[in-house]
């Protein structure tokens, strides 16, 4: 495993683009991901696309040796199952390119996507680009789970590039994150350097939404940790977390659920209080409800950036699925954190 520090190997810079491509068992897509590549703008000559295996047991293998041999260098690694920092920073030491850009195995860039990123690294204050990340948001249900970037601070590793000499100065990816905020805290230490991250919306990636069932999306939610993670993400950027905090009351995973848990309180308070009468209690109980339903409804219209309502209650019956079973994600936030808290010794709300 590698370690957080500030050591990235080098080999020799030959070309200028190294394009770095983490993957676990979604050999279709990757194949997919490969032909857009492969039919960029740019010479193949001035870039190098590397594939991360991180322990797939699908056939990617199989099916990736065969474009081995394609126009622009394509080169295959392979680990055990770590995660995609780890698998990344993997990827980071045998590449070769001066500029380092990332995107996921389920991505599709547009055709001008590496041409128009390396406009911007004119500049020598910029040491890193985020691009636009898009997708069908008719697409998108309470069943889904999708990245979008449509505009600035985000810094999503399906769609961004840095310099590898910045890289060299901060270190890699923090295998700490394997699954969550990797990306923020790669880019808020880039930031701190001094250096610049802007957005650009002519850099462009198509991030389809992925469908799961309530119980995948539960399973999925539980595997990230959200909660758990912020704790070291917080105690690592002070001052930045408290302002990504700030910025929005549904930014961090915990600080989305306050207001349930508030409620949660009241309603405990009526029936613990001596002389509570059933007025107040079901005057209680209808406060948690209808914030717990508003607090689902304004999460889901967060999460996917924006999107009206009127296209999530096209599918009633996810919706009802959702507000039935996701109290168990906000129980589970809890004690993420509260588990955090303690491991990492970073208390706060």
């Amino acid at each position: 495993m590698m370690n957080a520090d500030k050591t990235i190997s080098i080999g020799k810079q030959s070309i200028l683009v190294s394009i770095i491509i983490p993957t676990h068992n979604r050999k279709e897509k990757l194949l997919s991901l490969l032909d857009a590549l492969e039919d960029q703008s740019c010479p193949a000559d001035t870039y190098e696309i590397i594939i991360v295996d991180d322990g797939s047991v699908d056939g990617t293998e199989e099916a990736i040796r065969p474009r081995l041999d394609s126009p622009c260098k394509v080169i295959y690694l392979k680990q055990k199952n770590q995660g995609q920092s780890i698998a990344r920073n993997y990827g980071i030491m045998e590449s070769r390119g001066e500029i380092l850009g990332f995107i996921d195995d389920d991505c599709q860039p547009d055709r001008e996507w590496i041409s128009n990123a390396l406009l911007y690294f004119d500049d020598p204050s910029v040491g890193g680009l985020q691009g636009m990340t898009y997708c069908d948001p008719r697409d998108i249900s309470p069943l889904t789970m999708q990245v979008r970037n449509l505009d600035d601070g985000n810094y999503e590793t399906c769609n961004i590039f840095y310099r590898r000499a910045v890289l060299q100065e901060i270190g890699p990816f923090d295998p700490v994150l394997r699954f969550y905020r990797e990306d923020t805290d790669l880019a808020w230490r880039v930031l701190d350097l001094g250096y610049k991250i802007p957005f650009a919306e002519n850099v462009k990636v198509e991030h389809p939404p992925h469908h799961y069932t309530i119980w995948q999306l539960l399973k999925k939610r539980f595997k990230f940790k959200w909660s758990y993670y912020d704790r070291y993400f917080d105690k690592k950027h002070p001052r930045r977390f408290r302002g990504l905090k700030m910025a929005g009351l549904f930014t961090p995973s915990l600080v989305a659920y306050y207001p349930v848990y508030l409620s949660f309180i009241i309603l405990l308070g009526t029936l613990l209080l001596p002389g509570s009468c059933p007025l107040a209690i079901f005057t209680g109980l209808m406060l948690l409800i209808s914030v717990y339903i508003s607090v689902c409804l304004i999460y889901i219209n967060e999460m996917a950036r924006g999107i009206r309502f009127d296209w999530i209650m096209k599918k009633p019956e996810e919706l009802l699925l959702f507000i039935g079973f996701w109290w168990m994600i906000m129980v589970g936030e809890l004690i993420y954190h509260l588990i955090g808290s303690i491991k990492f010794k970073k208390f706060s709300i």
